[in-house]
């Protein structure tokens, strides 16, 4: 099974729709063990997902994304991106993603993360169509939720 980790967000459906938040499904795909540890940490903090996923490689996550496509209980709203990994690296994963079909990518999310100060990678994520933005590692609570919040919209 490709699926590293499933974590279940605890339920606190009084405060999210009072504040008028969905709760979205997040998949992380990082292969930094630590890194999607502290990601998935903040995001439980944001108290915006209903479930989060992780994977340790882009082509796990594409596995996963394509079995499940068409499944609205693990349809993903927002996926973190690690850039620099292993085999696929973010990059190679978004080339295969672009194959998903039109409605999949308008209701999903890529943000991309980095610890690269690389400004070829900088702007190649920020120039990418399917990424809405590139974040610093390690992922900063104030600016992760604030993001998500923005996203409230779609």
């Amino acid at each position: 099974m490709y699926v590293e980790k499933i974590c279940r967000i605890s339920v606190e459906s009084e405060i999210m729709h009072s504040k008028n938040y969905p709760r979205y499904f997040l998949i992380i795909i990082d292969d930094s063990a630590f890194d999607r540890k502290i990601n998935s940490i903040v995001a439980d903090r944001t108290k915006l997902f209903k479930q989060i996923v992780t994977f340790s490689s882009a082509e796990d996550a594409l596995d996963f994304l394509t079995e499940n496509r068409s499944n609205a209980e693990v349809f993903p709203q927002v996926l973190l991106l690690d850039i620099q990994m292993p085999g696929l690296d973010g990059f190679e994963f978004i080339v295969e993603y672009e194959r998903f079909p039109d409605y999949f990518k308008e209701q999903s999310h890529i943000i991309m993360l980095s610890s690269t100060d690389d400004l070829r990678d900088i702007t190649r994520a920020e120039s990418n169509k399917n990424v809405i933005t590139l974040l610093k590692k390690p992922l900063q609570f104030e600016q992760f939720s604030a993001l998500i919040k923005e996203l409230h919209t779609f």
